[in-house]
């Protein structure tokens, strides 16, 4: 081996070394770990438990009707529609109705919402009567939401939910529906029908928004469900 050679291997040979012992030289520390968990509130529920069944509920009295007759006098005696329990989810029908009788209605939200979670209300009723039929929403309770969203009512207060606490609601004013003077049939109802009330609940979130209209736009896709 010349020279030259040996130089360059013994300069490589310096060169690793010095690399080696700068490595060693280095002073390091670590923290330890830092862990962040996000939770939902509710555990992820709005309504107490998850259980829309037995703590979301939008029912009515159980509707009873007694035809009109006649006593032994001969005397009229109105046809009647009563309501009493049980309270049910499935609606009734009201036979025998004419024009400027005014009939009870009550249907009800009944809510309990999860502890931590505030909530926005809503309520929508679908009328498909083309005005025979009258009534108004509680505006002791509700609010109109907007034309943007036609029949759809928001609770007047956020609900601040506690796992527990129900909060209930009558959604028409006086529990009622009167038939107008003038209802005629639907065209084309078979059977003849002065048309139908539909009602639906439905809850949001409150946090996240600055007002019950954006709730339920950004809730519901800024649809009408």
């Amino acid at each position: 081996m010349n020279k030259k050679k040996i130089l360059s291997v013994a300069i490589a040979l310096v060169l690793v070394a010095l690399i080696g012992v700068g490595t060693l030289a280095f002073l390091t520390a670590e923290s330890s770990e830092v862990t962040n968990t996000f939770v939902p509130a509710g555990g992820g529920n709005i309504i107490k438990d998850g259980d829309v069944t037995n703590n979301f509920k939008l029912d009515e009295s159980t509707l009873t009707y007694v035809a009109a007759s006649v006593d032994g006098s001969g005397a009229l005696v109105p046809a009647s529609y009563t309501l009493g329990d049980p309270r049910q989810s499935t609606g009734s029908t009201y036979e025998g109705l004419m024009p400027g009788v005014t009939v009870p209605k009550d249907p009800q939200v009944n809510v309990i919402i999860e502890n931590g979670i505030a909530a926005y209300l809503f309520v929508k009723v679908e009328d498909s009567s083309n005005g025979n039929l009258e009534f108004t929403v509680n505006a002791t309770d509700w609010t109109a939401l907007g034309t943007s969203y036609p029949g759809v009512y928001a609770y007047k207060t956020v609900i601040i939910g506690d796992g527990s606490t129900a909060v209930t609601s009558f959604i028409l004013t006086g529990n009622e529906v009167t038939v107008a003077d003038d209802a005629e049939p639907l065209t084309g109802s078979d059977p003849a029908s002065f048309g139908n009330l539909v009602f639906s609940a439905y809850a949001c979130q409150a946090e996240g928004f600055d007002s019950a209209a954006a709730a339920y736009a950004g809730c519901f896709g800024g649809s009408n469900p």
